[in-house]
């Protein structure tokens, strides 16, 4: 993956967070709402990072066998 792939990939991340952050933090709700969209924010961040980790693995393996069949 290009570098410019790369910042632009860490740079959707970095807004989703912050967004979804901000989001959750500025809400009128009860403390164990919160809390409980905060949990589901880190899960499912989580499998976005997963996603994105499995993305680049594979991007970087097929990079590999092009240079190694040139």
């Amino acid at each position: 993956m290009s570098s410019s792939g790369d910042d632009f990939f860490k740079g959707l991340l970095f807004g989703a967070v912050i967004g979804a952050t901000a989001g959750i933090l500025l809400a009128p709700q009860s403390g164990v709402k919160t809390r409980e969209d905060i949990k589901k924010l880190a899960l499912d961040m989580g499998d976005k990072a997963q996603d994105l980790y499995s993305y680049a693995r594979k991007q970087v393996e097929k990079k590999i066998k092009e240079v190694k069949a040139a």
